[in-house]
Formats: structure tokens, C-alpha cells, sequence
């Protein structure tokens, strides 16, 4: 967070999908109007238009990874894929990993 002036980020919006991951520390995430409070291992999907940004009232560091995501991407999507990203979205990512790449091997 410590990359943002007073550790926040600006209010923002965007056609895309976000992923949100805290790796460590914690950050306030605000979503069209409501505060979540995010920790290591918690993360958010903000959905597409939607006003959102990260903050840290604390002014203390949080390491995050932030992935956008353009939602036509989703819509080509296979069968197998849709399976990957929505147990992704339900926080099975260790199964959704072991699948995914043995269907790569």
C-alpha cells in the first residue's frame, strides 16, 4: 500500500472484473459504498463498474496481488475452464490448481 499517496489508493471504476489477494498485512477495501476489512489470505472479486479502491487507515504496508480481468474473456471460456474459475471464485484454488494442471500434462 505504501506506492499510494497516504496509503490509498484513488476511487476508481473500470469495465473489468478485479481479483483482489492480500499476501500479508491489511487493508480496508471499499466496494460501491461498503468497507471490507481484508487480511492475509482473504481476497474480493469487484465486479465490472463498480466504485471501488484499497486503503489503509493505519498507513501501514499490505502486500496484495491484483489481477483485471476483461469479463469477454470469461465468456470464451471451455467447459473446463469455467470449472477452474469458479472453484478459483470459492476459494478451492489448491484443487482448482491440481486439476487444472493435470489436464495441462
Amino acid at each position: 500500500m505504501s506506492s499510494f499517496p497516504d496509503y490509498r489508493c484513488p476511487c476508481h471504476w473500470h469495465r473489468d472484473l478485479e481479483f483482489i489477494h492480500v499476501i500479508s498485512g491489511q487493508m480496508q477495501y471499499f466496494v460501491n459504498g461498503a468497507i471490507v476489512t481484508l487480511e492475509a489470505g482473504n481476497g474480493l472479486v469487484v465486479n465490472s463498474s463498480r466504485l471501488h479502491y484499497g486503503f489503509s487507515p493505519q498507513q501501514r504496508q499490505c502486500w496484495f496481488t491484483c489481477v483485471v480481468v476483461d469479463p469477454e474473456l470469461l465468456e470464451l471460456l471451455g467447459a473446463d475452464e469455467r470449472v477452474f474459475v469458479g472453484e478459483l471464485l470459492h476459494q478451492r484454488v489448491p484443487t482448482a490448481a491440481r486439476r487444472h494442471s493435470a489436464r495441462l500434462a
